[in-house]
């Protein structure tokens, strides 16, 4: 009987000190993460007069079941567009750990997305993730992954505008909004293939999602569709339907459309629950920047287009912010 009591109590000691030496670790790694300067990101914008005073990292971190569940991202008082990264953790690649999509804690980006909820503990929106990428992150024949790695050292935040510079492709990715569109400024190395990918059906957490619909516009450099999400909120009424049209500042090279993890290159439009889409602007001799801008809608894409057109279509990035 004691020799039993003495192997369990050996097998107690080694899971006690596995248990230890695994949050230690954890606990280091969070440290690494958190404890670093903020806002140390260079860029030609500085916040105005009283915008100086307000940091939108504040309710982002913490323990996540009791965050502030703020974000840290691109909006204007009571806008429609609510413009931020969304993160992963490093443990358990979970996401939406903050309900607003952007987790301080975490360590790596998944996107930017368009929608979210502010100071609720209900995960809704994440409409149209987009990231920027480098061709050696692609792998020809494969799903683009939407992740890109980052520290808060190489952010750069305040009342209408973020940014951010990625570890490995270096690409520097800046946001900024009006009432109903969201713009993005992406600056990409020199000789790299540069490629920003859409993600239509994305959602905050892991809500479901159906009723997709992309549309392509090669020559224009246009991209449109829709999507129906069920968030907390929005699968209590039959989910919300969110219709989206971009344009972007350069032809479009290539594109493929990813449906249900199938690619296809030689289509423009496509249908389903699924969709993303991969969007090619080749290589160039010079760093250059990409400029997206999207309208968003709850009403029609016709109506997307409308509120793209009238907020920001012609009006320059720098414009925008200032």
């Amino acid at each position: 009987m004691r020799t039993i009591f003495e192997k369990f109590l050996k097998v107690l000691i080694v899971l006690g000190f596995l248990f230890l030496t695994i949050t230690v670790i954890l606990f280091l790694k969070y440290r690494s993460i958190v404890n670093v300067p903020q806002n140390q990101l260079e860029t030609k914008f500085t916040p105005g007069e009283f915008g100086q005073y307000v940091n939108t990292f504040i309710g982002t971190g913490g323990i996540y079941y009791v965050c502030g569940n703020n974000f840290s991202g691109a909006t204007i008082p009571f806008g429609m567009v609510r413009l931020s990264p969304d993160t992963k953790s490093f443990v358990g690649n979970k996401t939406a750990l903050n309900t607003s999509g952007y987790y301080y804690p975490d360590n790596s980006i998944i996107g930017f997305s368009h929608t979210r909820l502010s100071g609720t503990g209900a995960t809704d929106g994440g409409h149209f993730r987009v990231l920027p990428m480098v061709g050696g992150e692609i792998a020809s024949g494969k799903r683009p992954s939407m992740e890109a790695t980052f520290s808060h050292r190489d952010e750069r935040a305040f009342p209408g505008f973020y940014a951010v510079k990625f570890k490995d492709s270096e690409i520097q990715a800046e946001l900024t909004s009006t009432q109903r569109t969201g713009i993005h400024r992406y600056t990409f190395p020199d000789n790299l293939e540069r490629h920003i990918v859409i993600d239509i059906s994305s959602t905050l957490g892991d809500a479901r999602h159906q009723d997709g619909l992309v549309c392509i516009d090669r020559d224009k450099g246009i991209i449109e569709g829709h999507i129906r999400t069920f968030g907390t909120f929005a699968r209590r009424y039959g989910g919300a339907k969110v219709y989206f049209s971009a344009n972007f500042n350069q032809i479009i090279k290539n594109a493929t459309i990813w449906k249900d993890n199938i690619p296809s290159i030689d289509i423009d439009t496509a249908r389903g629950s699924s969709l993303m889409v991969d969007i090619d602007f080749g290589k160039v001799d010079t760093a250059t920047s990409i400029t997206l801008k999207m309208g968003i809608s709850y009403i029609s894409i016709e109506n997307a287009r409308q509120n793209l057109k009238i907020e920001s279509l012609n009006i320059p990035f720098d414009s925008i912010v200032n």
